[in-house]
C-alpha cells in the first residue's frame, strides 16, 4: 500500500494543482520511483490511497499494467491520515502488506535492518524466484535441550557440557550477548548427547555460579563508584574487567562487564594486560588460581574437559599468543581433549613469554 492521500502543505504552491505524489524528480513522477522499485523486488499488487486531487493520480497511473503492476486504488475524500488510510482500504488489502510512509517517522534500525530482514525471509522460501540457483544445503543443527530458571552465561553451560563457549554460541545465536534473559525461564541448546548430564550438573550449580559477568549501560550521573555500590563490587574490580575504560571519562550509554561470580573477580584481580582481552566471558570453573611459579622450560600439559588456550594462560602465567607459537596452532584452532600442549616457552624461545 502506498499513502498518497496528503496535502503536500510543504511543496506549494506546486501541490495547489498537481498532487505531491506526481511531482517529478529525476524525469519521474515520486510516486513513479515508488512503483518501479515495488515491482522490481516482486511485488505487483499494489493499493494506493488518495484525497487531494486524487483522480489525477488514478488518471496518470491507470490500472499499473505500463508498470507490470495492478493497482487499486482507495479514494478517501478527505484525508484519513496513516491509520484510518489503511483501516479504510481494508476491504482492498490482505493480512499481509507493506505500508510506504515518509521517512522521518521510521527509526534508523527499522529503515536500515528491517526491510533486509524481510527480503532474507522471502528469498529463504522460494530461492529460485529470485536467481538463488545453487544454495549449498547445509546440515541441521543437531542438540538437546536443558531450561534455566534465570540469567545463566553460556560460558558457563559450556563448561557443564564439557564443550567450548563458541560451540554453545553456535548452537544459541539468539543469545548475541552471551547470557540468557533475567527473571525468565529460558531454553539454551547444548551438545546432544549431553542434555541428561548438564541439566543434572546445573540443579548443583549454586545460584552464585549461574553467570560470571552482568553487563551494565552507564546512564547519566552515574560514577564507576556507584555502579560498583549497586553490584556489591569494588572499583577496581569493574575496571581490570574492561581495560580502556577511564573512572573520569565514563561515556553515556557505554557498556560495561562487571565481575559477579567468585570466580570471574578473581580473574579480574589479575593485571588487565592479561586478563579478558582473549574471551569476552570467563568460563566459571575450573576457578583460576594465582599464577605460580613459572613453569620449566617446555613443560607439556594434557588438556582437559572445558580448557581453553585463555584458561591455560592464566594458570601457567603466559600469554595465549604465545601457547599458539610454541604449539604451531592458528587463530580460531580448537583445543581437543587429551591434546598434548607446550605451556612453557622452550629454551630455544629466548624465554619469551
Amino acid at each position: 500500500m502506498l499513502l498518497a492521500a496528503g496535502r503536500g502543505e510543504r511543496m506549494r504552491p506546486l501541490t495547489d494543482h498537481t498532487p505531491k505524489p506526481l511531482l517529478e524528480a529525476g524525469g519521474k513522477a515520486l510516486i513513479v520511483w515508488h512503483i518501479e522499485n515495488l515491482v522490481h523486488a516482486g511485488i505487483r499488487e499494489l493499493v494506493i490511497n488518495h484525497a487531494h486531487l486524487g483522480e489525477l493520480i488514478e488518471k496518470a497511473l491507470g490500472d499499473g499494467s505500463r508498470f507490470g503492476a495492478h493497482i487499486r486504488y482507495s479514494a478517501e475524500g478527505t484525508a484519513l491520515e496513516t491509520a484510518g488510510g489503511i483501516t479504510f482500504a481494508a476491504s482492498e488489502i490482505d493480512e499481509t502488506f507493506f505500508a510506504l510512509s515518509e521517512r522521518r517517522y521510521l527509526r534508523p534500525e527499522t529503515r536500515d535492518y528491517v526491510p533486509k530482514l524481510i527480503a532474507a525471509a522471502l528469498i529463504a522460501k522460494d530461492p529460485r524466484r529470485f536467481a538463488f540457483d545453487e544454495v549449498p544445503a547445509l546440515e541441521p543443527l543437531v542438540y538437546d535441550e536443558i531450561t534455566v530458571p534465570d540469567a545463566t552465561g553460556l560460558d558457563v553451560i559450556a563448561r557443564l557440557s564439557d564443550t567450548t563457549t563458541t560451540a554453545l554460541l553456535e548452537l544459541n545465536p539468539h543469545y548475541y550477548r552471551g547470557v540468557t534473559p533475567p527473571r525468565r525461564t529460558a531454553i539454551v541448546r547444548v551438545p546432544r548427547g549431553t542434555g541428561t548430564s548438564v541439566a543434572q550438573r546445573y540443579a548443583e550449580l549454586p545460584a552464585g555460579e549461574r553467570v560470571n559477568f552482568l553487563e551494565h549501560v552507564v546512564t547519566r550521573g552515574e560514577t564507576l563508584s556507584q555502579i560498583g555500590q549497586h553490584y556489591r563490587v569494588s572499583v577496581d574490580l569493574v575496571l581490570a574487567a574492561n581495560p580502556g575504560v577511564k573512572a573520569r571519562a565514563l561515556r553515556i550509554g557505554a557498556r560495561l562487564k562487571i565481575p559477579v561470580s567468585a570466580a570471574a573477580r578473581g580473574v579480574a584481580r589479575r593485571p588487565a594486560g592479561r586478563a579478558t582481552r582473549e574471551s569476552p566471558t570467563v568460563p566459571a570453573a575450573p576457578a583460576v588460581s594465582a599464577v605460580s611459579a613459572a613453569p620449566l622450560a617446555g613443560t607439556v600439559h594434557i588438556v582437559q574437559p572445558g580448557e581453553t588456550l585463555w584458561l591455560l594462560s592464566q594458570r601457567y602465567g603466559v600469554t595465549v599468543a604465545g601457547l599458539r607459537r610454541w604449539n604451531g596452532m592458528s587463530v580460531g584452532e580448537v583445543l581437543r581433549v587429551g591434546q598434548r600442549l607446550i605451556v612453557a616457552p622452550p629454551l630455544t624461545d629466548g624465554g619469551s613469554r
